[in-house]
Protein backbone atom coordinates (compact mmCIF):
# COMPACT_ATOMS: atom_id res chain seq x y z
CA UNK A 1 0.00 0.00 0.00
CA UNK A 2 2.82 2.42 0.87
CA UNK A 3 4.51 1.70 -2.42
CA UNK A 4 1.33 2.57 -4.35
CA UNK A 5 0.91 5.83 -2.47
CA UNK A 6 4.55 6.72 -3.09
CA UNK A 7 4.14 5.86 -6.75
CA UNK A 8 0.99 8.01 -6.97
CA UNK A 9 2.78 10.91 -5.24
CA UNK A 10 5.70 10.67 -7.67
CA UNK A 11 3.30 10.55 -10.63
CA UNK A 12 1.47 13.55 -9.24
CA UNK A 13 4.73 15.48 -8.80
CA UNK A 14 5.84 14.59 -12.32
CA UNK A 15 2.48 15.65 -13.70
CA UNK A 16 2.70 18.90 -11.74
CA UNK A 17 6.22 19.49 -13.07
CA UNK A 18 5.01 18.92 -16.65
CA UNK A 19 2.11 21.31 -16.11
CA UNK A 20 4.50 23.94 -14.76
CA UNK A 21 6.92 23.53 -17.66
CA UNK A 22 4.02 23.74 -20.13
CA UNK A 23 2.54 26.69 -18.26
CA UNK A 24 5.78 28.70 -18.11
CA UNK A 25 5.82 29.67 -21.82
CA UNK A 26 2.16 30.65 -21.54
CA UNK A 27 2.93 32.82 -18.53
CA UNK A 28 5.69 34.60 -20.43
CA UNK A 29 3.30 35.18 -23.35
CA UNK A 30 0.72 36.61 -20.96
CA UNK A 31 3.36 38.86 -19.43
CA UNK A 32 4.38 40.10 -22.88
CA UNK A 33 0.75 40.76 -23.74
CA UNK A 34 0.30 42.76 -20.53
CA UNK A 35 3.34 44.85 -21.45
CA UNK A 36 1.96 45.35 -24.96
CA UNK A 37 -1.40 46.51 -23.62
CA UNK A 38 0.28 48.96 -21.23
CA UNK A 39 2.46 50.27 -24.08
CA UNK A 40 -0.60 50.53 -26.35
CA UNK A 41 -2.54 52.54 -23.77
CA UNK A 42 0.36 54.95 -23.28
CA UNK A 43 1.50 55.31 -26.90
CA UNK A 44 -1.64 54.80 -28.98
CA UNK A 45 -4.42 55.78 -26.58
CA UNK A 46 -4.07 59.50 -27.29
CA UNK A 47 -3.94 58.82 -31.03
CA UNK A 48 -7.19 56.82 -30.88
CA UNK A 49 -8.87 59.60 -28.91
CA UNK A 50 -7.67 62.18 -31.43
CA UNK A 51 -8.87 60.01 -34.31
CA UNK A 52 -12.34 59.69 -32.77
CA UNK A 53 -12.42 63.48 -32.33
CA UNK A 54 -11.41 63.89 -35.98
CA UNK A 55 -14.18 61.52 -37.15
CA UNK A 56 -16.78 63.47 -35.17
CA UNK A 57 -15.50 66.73 -36.65
CA UNK A 58 -15.65 65.29 -40.18
CA UNK A 59 -19.23 64.12 -39.62
CA UNK A 60 -20.18 67.66 -38.59
CA UNK A 61 -18.37 69.20 -41.57
CA UNK A 62 -19.95 66.71 -43.95
CA UNK A 63 -23.44 67.41 -42.60
CA UNK A 64 -22.81 71.15 -43.04
CA UNK A 65 -21.57 70.61 -46.60
CA UNK A 66 -24.70 68.62 -47.50
CA UNK A 67 -26.89 71.36 -46.03
CA UNK A 68 -25.02 74.15 -47.90
CA UNK A 69 -25.18 72.18 -51.16
CA UNK A 70 -28.95 71.77 -50.83
CA UNK A 71 -29.36 75.48 -50.01
CA UNK A 72 -27.21 76.41 -53.01
CA UNK A 73 -29.37 74.35 -55.34
CA UNK A 74 -32.48 75.89 -53.82
CA UNK A 75 -31.01 79.34 -54.50
CA UNK A 76 -30.47 78.35 -58.16
CA UNK A 77 -34.06 77.13 -58.37
CA UNK A 78 -35.52 80.25 -56.73
CA UNK A 79 -33.53 82.94 -58.53
CA UNK A 80 -32.38 81.43 -61.83
CA UNK A 81 -35.21 79.08 -62.79
CA UNK A 82 -33.06 75.97 -62.50
CA UNK A 83 -34.97 72.74 -62.13
CA UNK A 84 -32.94 69.53 -61.82
CA UNK A 85 -35.88 67.43 -63.06
CA UNK A 86 -36.46 69.45 -66.23
CA UNK A 87 -33.10 70.13 -67.77
CA UNK A 88 -33.30 72.29 -70.87
CA UNK A 89 -31.63 71.04 -74.06
CA UNK A 90 -29.48 74.15 -74.43
CA UNK A 91 -28.48 74.28 -70.76
CA UNK A 92 -25.17 72.57 -69.99
CA UNK A 93 -25.45 73.11 -66.22
CA UNK A 94 -26.66 70.18 -64.14
CA UNK A 95 -26.79 69.47 -60.43
CA UNK A 96 -28.90 67.45 -58.04
CA UNK A 97 -29.09 67.64 -54.26
CA UNK A 98 -26.59 65.17 -52.83
CA UNK A 99 -28.16 63.20 -49.97
CA UNK A 100 -26.23 60.00 -49.25
CA UNK A 101 -27.57 57.47 -46.78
Amino acid sequence: VGKTRRHAAVCLLLTFALVLTDCYPLCTVVDHLHLFVQHYDVEFGPFVAKYNEFVEMMETLYANAKDKHTKGLQLLMDHFGYNPLFKRWHDDFSAVPFKPM
